[in-house]
């Protein structure tokens, strides 16, 4: 909620989830309909993704990297969620791990003795 006294408010995209609502409002009126804080942004998904296996230091490791097309004016972006999931025995799909990368980066490594299935 934002009242229509303030003129101004900053946000951090990197703390907020790219479908973020706000409304308009104070107490001489109702409150706005709810309108898409980052409406403007038009957001590609990362491309040219790619796993890669490796062996380091004795163990399987993944090498997941991609291209990030979502440059803004600074030269900064929006972080790269990647979720990590699991098939269970009943042909579920059950989240085991969500990890964030800057958008200064553009490849992690997983290493798969760390107790993923």
């Amino acid at each position: 909620f934002i009242s229509y006294a303030e003129t101004e408010a900053s946000f951090k995209s990197s703390e907020l989830p790219w479908n973020t609502k706000f409304t308009l409002g104070d107490k001489r009126g109702p409150e706005s309909e709810p309108l898409d804080l980052f409406s403007e942004l038009d957001l590609d998904p990362p491309g040219d993704i790619s796993v890669t296996p490796e062996v380091v230091d004795e163990a399987l490791t993944a090498v997941i990297s991609w291209n990030t097309p979502n440059v803004f004016e600074d030269m900064t972006g929006p972080p790269v969620k990647i979720k990590l999931w699991d098939e269970t025995e009943e042909g579920k799909m059950e989240l085991i791990e969500e990890i964030i990368i800057p958008n200064d980066e553009n490849q992690i490594r997983i290493s798969l003795d760390e107790g993923y299935p």
